[in-house]
């Protein structure tokens, strides 16, 4: 997978809410702007464990908090 989703991709997980053939362009974007914030915010998630960085913030532990925003 490549960093920018591509429409195909978007397409695929806007499918799996809508039928494809009813999806708009202004869902589409919408979908591109909320993956946008949320790789924003794992990002984010990423950063300050990077300012704090010791032995037990590996790589890891970046992964694990980032999907552990999904269980809040």
């Amino acid at each position: 997978m490549t960093n920018k989703m591509t429409r195909n991709e978007i397409l695929d997980v806007a499918g799996k809410f809508y039928r494809p053939e009813t999806i708009t362009e202004r869902e589409i974007a919408f979908a591109r702007y909320m993956m946008k914030y949320e790789r924003e915010a794992c990002a984010m998630v990423c950063d300050k464990l990077a300012s704090n960085w010791h032995e037990k913030h590996h790589p890891l532990e970046c992964a694990r908090q980032i999907r552990a925003r999904g269980q809040a």
